[in-house]
């Protein structure tokens, strides 16, 4: 199995992480596509993740470095890009976007 790592990026030219309308009430999104929020279980309790456009994450699946980020255009997109081995991640080699899952 390949080993998993996560990072999170922070720079000044990322886009604010921002609480939309969405956030209002606490909705999960695997019951409702446009709520805000997942309802999971940590450690035997439940708790609501908030959903938040331009939240934004770079992990490594194996050889291949990719960008995970949440975006909002009426509605929550869930988008990748994969750079393969570029450690600079300015060449996507692949992309994609949906409204219900990475």
């Amino acid at each position: 199995m390949a080993e998993l790592r996560w990072y999170q990026k922070l720079s000044s030219n990322d886009r604010y992480q921002q609480v939309i309308d969405i956030h209002e009430q606490f909705q999960d999104i695997t019951v409702n596509s446009q709520a805000g929020y997942y309802y999971i279980k940590v450690d035997n309790e439940r708790i609501w993740v908030p959903l938040l456009p331009g939240y934004t994450i770079y992990t490594a699946f194996g050889d291949n470095i990719f960008k995970l980020f949440i975006e909002h255009s009426n509605q929550l997109l869930f988008s990748w890009v994969n750079f393969g081995t570029d450690v600079n991640c300015t060449t996507p080699i692949a992309s994609n976007s949906q409204p219900d899952h990475f």
